[in-house]
């Protein structure tokens, strides 16, 4: 049960992150979409107890505005039920999850709210599965967004299915081969995060960290002690975000991001300590 509920957890948490001085009106988007589930659960709860009339948001049926986001072809509704930040982390992964979310998910946010439409103006970001998921986002669609966080970013074979479908695992290798992507990366991890059947996350984290380096992408590794937790990242918010949208101009629609002079001129990561 708790390894069930750590995968659960593993795929919960993404957010779109603004700029908190010049880019104030983005809105965190995964982020919202993630809390909006605590909140109707609770309105519903309290509106029992309280014996109120409440209709949940995810109540009735959506018209999609892509057929591929259908789950069987030839449907054009689906539940609104599938809004769920927790149906999206056991029933969506790599393409279908980033068609979902700029088809549907920045579309119906953007009838509320007047959203930037350039990806230089666009940040996503997550922790755990959460961290490859925006990385996985921009690095396939840098017109969406250019700006990435990633914390303690599951950057192993979760989604591993041998001779079917690649694994976050081959990311350091498919950085070093694939075509340069027009994106800014923050990463973080600590050396007591996960060793389980999967992989290991302090050693991919490591390896991102050297691909990225290798291609002369404009990124920032923070390396420490901390475990599978996000509060490392937490105590970090106000540095990534500065670092992400350094040099940001709200005039501008593009950017051609190069490797960070301060980085550049620096070794490899290698570990040069052991635990034992």
């Amino acid at each position: 049960m708790r390894r069930d509920v750590d995968q659960i957890r593993n795929y919960l948490f993404g957010g779109g992150y603004p700029d908190p001085v010049s880019n104030a009106e983005q809105l965190a988007f995964l982020f919202f979409f993630y809390l909006v589930e605590g909140i109707d659960a609770e309105n519903m709860a309290r509106a029992k107890v309280l014996k109120q009339p409440y209709e949940s948001m995810f109540k009735g049926s959506w018209t999609l505005r892509n057929p591929l986001n259908a789950p069987s072809k030839g449907e054009t509704t689906i539940p609104k039920d599938r809004f769920r930040w927790s149906v999206w982390a056991t029933g969506l992964s790599g393409e279908p999850l980033v068609r979902f979310l700029r088809d549907e998910i920045l579309a119906e946010v953007g009838k509320k709210y007047k959203l930037r439409q350039d990806s230089y103006s666009r940040a996503i970001g997550g922790d755990s599965s959460g961290g490859i998921c925006a990385f996985n986002a921009a690095y396939t669609h840098p017109e969406l967004f250019t700006r990435v966080l990633s914390r303690i970013g599951s950057f192993t074979s979760i989604q591993w299915k041998p001779g079917v479908l690649d694994g976050g695992n081959v990311y350091p290798f498919k950085i070093r081969k694939d075509t340069k992507k027009n994106i800014r990366v923050w990463l973080q991890d600590g050396a007591g995060d996960l060793e389980n059947e999967h992989g290991s996350w302090p050693a991919t984290n490591i390896a991102m960290a050297n691909s990225l380096k290798y291609r002369d992408y404009d990124f920032h590794f923070v390396w420490g002690n901390g475990t599978h937790s996000r509060n490392g990242g937490h105590a970090e918010l106000a540095e990534e975000m500065i670092w992400l949208w350094r040099d940001y101009d709200p005039a501008k629609t593009s950017q051609e991001f190069t490797a960070d002079p301060a980085e550049k001129d620096k070794p490899f990561f290698r570990v040069t300590t052991l635990n034992r």
